[in-house]
């Protein structure tokens, strides 16, 4: 859900019509209470913090995933058989 759709159900309140096959439409209202409006003052306050958060999150695991692939690619390269010299070949050289 959007952020901005929930502070603002939480600080206007909401309403919807039933519709029931038996019974007239009706409208149903939850109006907002100090505590609904509080809570979209206190997440209006929090989410910016929050989103920078995910942002360095995510930051961190691309990170993290990049050093992955540069450990495995040298493992990789440490692990690469290297040709066989013979103590003559070796001697010369």
């Amino acid at each position: 859900m959007d952020h901005n759709i929930l502070i603002n159900i939480l600080r206007n309140g909401y309403s919807y019509e039933v519709n029931e096959e038996e019974l007239e439409p009706y409208q149903v209202s939850y109006p907002p209470t100090r505590y609904t409006m509080e809570a979209a003052r206190l997440l209006q306050k929090v989410l910016p913090q929050l989103d920078m958060c995910v942002q360095r999150i995510n930051q961190l695991q691309t990170e993290l995933a990049d050093q992955v692939a540069e450990s495995v690619r040298l493992r990789q390269l440490l692990n690469t058989p290297t040709p066989n010299l013979d103590e003559k070949e070796f001697k010369d050289a």
